[in-house]
């Protein structure tokens, strides 16, 4: 009596590939169904409080600061406005006076279902090791993917304050 001894090695050598494969799908596959649209305004400074910049929105419309429109508050403490294009990955520097035409949505989630969300470091020897935010670092996180953004948020050794104002509409 002769049985087909094949089939066995055949699926012994498949199965491996087939759960690799399965895998490598789980992985990349979110990327390309999940794609952020959209733009998001965003402002850095040295120091927000010690400025007396305070970032508001009403009514879908940024609110210019009283101590925003004297130079040398801006000089000083380096304050800048920036949009950033979730689609192409692209900031824009952009002045006060455009930042208050847009209208804003001042929602921590956009409308495709994204957030900005901090990075985090590991520090530490493990299993000593502590998990702090990383306030250098921002990731724009979906519901299956995060992508870190590549924001201009440190100046010369000077590390800004980052203040995310709104979605534009």
């Amino acid at each position: 009596m002769k049985s087909n001894s094949k089939r066995p090695v055949i699926v012994a050598l498949a199965l491996p590939l087939i759960l690799m494969l399965i895998i490598i799908l789980s992985i990349y596959l979110p990327e390309y169904l999940e794609s952020p649209e959209g733009r998001f305004i965003y402002a850095v400074c040295e120091d927000f409080n010690k400025a007396g910049i305070d970032l508001t929105v009403v009514n879908g419309r940024l609110t210019k600061p009283d101590t925003l429109g004297a130079a040398p508050i801006i000089e000083r403490f380096r304050v800048s406005f920036y949009i950033y294009n979730m689609e192409t990955g692209n900031r824009t520097n952009i002045e006060i006076d455009e930042a208050l035409d847009f209208e804003i949505d001042t929602s921590q989630v956009s409308s495709t279902g994204h957030k900005i969300a901090p990075g985090s470091r590991l520090e530490g020897i493990f299993p000593f090791s502590i998990i702090q935010v990383d306030s250098t670092v921002r990731y724009l996180k979906g519901k299956f993917t995060a992508q870190k953004l590549e924001l201009d948020f440190i100046h010369g050794n000077t590390e800004m304050e980052f203040r995310f104002i709104g979605w534009i509409k």
